[in-house]
């Protein structure tokens, strides 16, 4: 009786251990679960810095480049802006999008400026060189350009408008008495018409004009001749001069 009792607990524990391993080798091949990677942020857009670039050193061509490159890059930040997921990526590409439209608006005003002073688009749109053509009692009585103007004495002087309201300004120009001389005014003649481009004309008393020393043709911004004659007449005071007649 005693060494049956003793058996069967061997034996029960023989299949027990059978069973475990069993399950020990099905376990063992059942695969572990991993943490699971979380989705990444999406980055934020950045903005790439702009060398510094000396504008007096760029060409038209290099103005016109600068531009496509700038429209191109705001193409590209506009698509990329209306597919952003967030507030805050929207924020971002709002600030890159008015960085690049404040380069490109300076691009483009610097290469409009550089073709209108001369640029390949600009040359066409110069101003014609300012003549002054002299007629009747002169012994130079020709066209005179503004660079033979120019070799003659040039004057600077603060003087008052014609009208009792204007003030001050500063000229400089090519001295009307020193013209005058060059041109050789005839001994007879005594007054001194002046012929706007608009056919305005007005007289001038020659001798007065000759002895005035801050009387001047100038070269103003519009790129036509003006005379300047301070103690005289407003209508002598005549923009756009073209002529002179000495009679």
């Amino acid at each position: 009786m005693c060494k049956r009792d003793l058996l069967v607990p061997s034996g029960i524990l023989l299949i027990l251990a059978l069973v475990l391993v069993a399950c020990g080798g099905a376990a063992s091949n059942t695969p572990v679960p991993t943490n699971t990677v979380g989705p990444t942020d999406t980055p934020r857009p950045t903005s790439t810095p702009v060398p510094t670039v000396d504008t007096a050193s760029l060409t038209v061509d290099d103005l016109q480049a600068t531009v496509a490159a700038l429209e191109t890059e705001l193409e590209a930040a506009r698509t990329s802006a209306s597919g952003a997921s967030g507030e805050g990526e929207e924020s971002d590409y709002d600030v890159i999008i008015d960085g690049i439209e404040r380069k490109l608006e300076a691009a483009q005003a610097l290469m409009q400026a550089a073709m209108g002073e001369g640029g390949e688009a600009g040359e066409d749109e110069m101003p014609p060189a300012a003549t002054l053509t002299l007629s009747g009692d002169f012994e130079q009585a020709r066209e005179w350009s503004w660079a033979e103007l120019e070799e003659l004495e040039i004057l600077t002087a603060i003087v008052a408008g014609p009208r009792d309201d204007d003030s001050e300004a500063e000229y400089t120009g090519v001295s009307l008495s020193a013209f005058l001389d060059a041109a050789g005014v005839g001994e007879e003649a005594e007054t001194l018409i002046a012929i706007a481009a608009d056919d305005f004309s007005a007289e001038i008393d020659l001798a007065a004009a000759q002895n005035c020393a801050e009387c001047m043709i100038v070269l103003d911004d519009e790129g036509v001749l003006r005379l300047i004659m301070p103690d005289f007449p407003s209508k002598n005071w005549i923009v756009d001069v073209v002529s002179l007649e000495a009679q």
